[in-house]
């Protein structure tokens, strides 16, 4: 979210980021400067409770002297239900002004270059009404952001379609919107909820899932501890790769969702392509 709003206050001001991308959103506790940050805040952009549920309390405060775009809660972007840990069926796009409950979707939006490109005109659009000096710039970074969100798009569509039915698996399912976008199918997560560690009971189903469907692909967290990856892999002879939804290992700024996009397709592409 930092990248894409970066992209578009370009050359007027910088947003703070509050959770850094080493960091898991699942639990983190925010320091006090963060704290500050958020009151002193005039707009604020954020996932919400179901996501970075460590900031629900200074989100709360924040609406007396904020404007808030809590962007899991915006039928504009496509939001689609949670998934049970184990097999992951393809989910439908909730029906546009379906009333739904907000914990029982993926929080993970941002990945989809259709969510990108709507999250960038709600924030161009609320910044253009907070700073109307500054209205004109909003506009011409939104455009020109869009349009490389489109060529990246494009790029990450054709370097994938070779995979569409190779099986693979993930750590947390963080990625059914990446999915949807780009024809990439994992048979199974291992976790839905990072913080919670799966039961012997479902890593033996875990296990015979991955003999079944012949995986030769798990695929790790840097913000996670691959242990259990590790003796999965061990035990199956699958390789490891690394996917990481929150694109840790770049600097913050405009270009972090493209490189966090294009570091996707080549860990898949650089795992995947090697089963064939």
């Amino acid at each position: 979210l930092h990248s894409l709003v970066s992209a578009v206050m370009q050359g007027v001001a910088e947003p703070t980021l509050i959770i850094e991308g080493g960091q898991s959103p699942h639990g983190s506790r925010l320091k006090p400067s963060a704290y500050r940050s958020i009151s002193n805040a005039d707009l604020l952009i954020w996932i919400g409770p179901v996501f970075e549920s460590g900031m629900r309390k200074a989100v709360a405060q924040s609406h007396d002297h904020a404007v808030v775009i809590e962007l899991l809660s915006m039928p504009e972007l496509m939001r689609l239900p949670g998934r049970e840990a184990g097999l992951l069926p393809r989910r439908s796009k909730l029906p546009q002004g379906a009333v739904v409950d907000l914990f029982s979707l993926d929080p993970h939006l941002w990945l989809p270059p259709d969510n990108a490109i709507e999250i960038v005109r709600l924030v161009a659009g609320k910044l253009q009404e907070l700073d109307t000096d500054n209205a004109q710039s909003y506009r011409d970074n939104a455009r020109q952001t869009i349009n490389e969100i489109e060529k990246s798009r494009a790029g990450i569509q054709l370097s994938l379609s070779t995979l569409k039915d190779t099986p693979y698996l993930v750590f947390h399912d963080a990625y059914q919107y990446f999915e949807q976008s780009f024809g990439v199918h994992p048979v199974a997560a291992v976790t839905i909820n990072p913080e919670r560690k799966p039961g012997a009971k479902s890593i033996a189903a875990i296990q015979k899932l991955i003999a079944d469907k012949n995986v030769q692909c798990l695929f790790s967290e840097p913000q996670f501890e691959p242990r259990l990856l590790t003796r999965l892999a061990e035990a199956s002879g699958a390789r490891i790769g690394q996917l990481d939804p929150l694109g840790a290992e770049f600097p913050p700024g405009p270009g972090q969702w493209f490189n966090l996009m294009g570091a996707m397709r080549d860990a898949l592409l650089g795992c995947l392509s090697a089963t064939e």
